[in-house]
């Protein structure tokens, strides 16, 4: 099984460092979301960044499953990639129209 670069995946051939480090973060922003008041405008986008970033790695996940049922035009690797950047779009859109939410007392 190939785990995306990881030397330790490979040599070891466990899995679990690299579904830490991938899936820890889709878990811990919408957590930090929901407890933390936010300080900027804009940060329902960190919602829908972890929405494509979880929709890419099931992509990568399903990928020969993803390429025969679309017909075999584009593979699931190939969507995943395109989701990673739809990711960072996303957040470069949020980063650009954000501002600071000014609480205002009566």
């Amino acid at each position: 099984m190939c785990c995306s670069g990881l030397a330790g995946c490979r040599i070891l051939d466990d899995m679990r460092l690299w579904v830490v480090l991938n899936l820890v973060p889709c878990v811990a922003i919408p957590a930090m979301l929901f407890l933390f008041a936010p300080k900027y405008t804009h940060s329902r986008f960190w919602f829908l960044a972890t929405g494509f970033y979880l929709l890419a790695r099931f992509e990568g996940l399903a990928d020969r499953k993803v390429y025969s049922v679309n017909r075999y035009f584009i593979s699931g690797h190939s969507l995943e990639h395109l989701c990673f950047a739809m990711v960072t779009l996303i957040l470069t859109v949020m980063l650009s129209f954000r501002n600071i939410k000014i609480t205002r007392d009566s």
